[in-house]
């Protein structure tokens, strides 16, 4: 395999305590194996154990691992390259396998145990704080949140008689502009891009097929994002941006909209240029890139909100620009492996 690039991984699989305090079973040999990367959502995996009957390592993997108790770690060329807590197992016979989701599940089981209340506060300085809160009382899942600014601020107020689930805030929070994925341990947060540059020129002979090109109608160029109650009242929450150089080229197109979610002025002011800056022009949507092991990329740079620079000429609809990566999706095993991504315009 050629230095710096992708390659065609081999994969093994790995059992740990909750947290990852203590490994259990190690290099267990596994079959049709998936795993993925997602933003602002929480990615899964699974893993086929190579065969009950032909190991007892296997056998008592499948027997003894519990859900919630026990960890998946997906080894790829002897390294990790995604861990989660067990969801389900099965077995039948001399079958069995894992599915597992990334530590974002915990988040979804866990309540919001201190009151907070932020004023023009960066997001992601309110989701780190929410998110650390949500672990106070079991801190176990062994989740480290590593944020940067994102440049938006809000004002916001928790209060823990609400008995608010983390992970439903935490997503109201990433529809306004904070986004976050999972890669191990780490929970990234940040803004539209977690690389100023491009880890990559990808072009048509990086590609192992022709990939699915979409480009749709402007949804519009002058955006009003209404917050909380509607944008009716004597002071409602309301923002707008316009996109001048769109309404010349494709007339005045008005797109408004009401989120519940959104509680101040200033998150309505950035949800509405957010919307602008992906709805102003005929959007293109990238899906179905499957790379070959020739991608001069790792693994590891694949992280969703990456920016990728595509050139591509092999469709009917030419591609030449920057992306944002929004998703990984990787299968398989015994050295027969394909990456797949989805790429989306940045700002999305």
């Amino acid at each position: 395999m050629a230095l710096n690039t992708l390659g065609c991984g081999r994969y093994s699989a790995q059992l740990w305590t909750r947290g990852g305090g203590s490994l259990v079973f190690d290099r267990l040999p596994v079959t049709n194996v998936t795993w993925g990367r997602v933003l602002d959502d929480t990615s899964q995996a699974s893993v086929d154990l190579a065969g009950l009957g032909r190991t007892q390592k296997c056998f008592e993997a499948i027997r003894d691992a519990e859900p919630g108790q026990h960890e998946l770690a997906v080894i790829r060329d002897g390294a990790a390259v995604w861990q989660g807590p067990v969801f389900s197992k099965e077995a039948q016979g001399t079958s069995g396998g894992y599915d597992a989701r990334d530590l974002s599940l915990w988040w979804d089981h866990r309540r919001l145990p201190v009151d907070r209340e932020f004023l023009d506060t960066d997001l992601a300085t309110i989701f780190e704080t929410l998110a650390d809160d949500s672990m106070l009382e079991d801190t176990s899942p062994n989740i480290t949140v590593v944020s940067s600014p994102t440049g938006i601020t809000g004002t916001r107020k928790y209060l823990a008689g609400q008995h608010l689930i983390a992970g439903v805030q935490l997503r109201e929070l990433a529809n306004n502009g904070v986004d976050f994925t999972f890669v191990g341990r780490d929970a990234l947060v940040g803004g539209t891009s977690i690389d100023a540059e491009p880890i990559v020129l990808l072009q048509d002979r990086h590609l192992a097929s022709i990939p699915k090109t979409s480009r749709g109608f402007p949804v519009g160029n002058r955006v009003g994002m209404a917050g909380a109650g509607g944008g009716e009242g004597p002071d409602p929450i309301f923002g707008e941006a316009r996109d001048e150089a769109s309404i010349a080229t494709y007339g005045l197109l008005d797109d408004v909209q009401s989120q519940e979610s959104v509680r101040d002025d200033a998150s309505a002011a950035a949800q509405a240029r957010s919307t602008l800056a992906i709805g102003s022009v005929p959007v293109t949507v990238l899906s179905d890139v499957v790379l070959d092991s020739s991608a001069p990329v790792l693994i590891e740079q694949l992280v969703p909100g990456a920016l990728v620079g595509c050139a591509f000429t092999s469709s009917g609809i030419e591609v030449a620009g920057v992306f944002r990566l929004s998703k990984v999706d990787v299968k398989g095993a015994g050295g027969n492996e394909s990456v797949t991504l989805t790429l989306e315009p940045v700002g999305t």
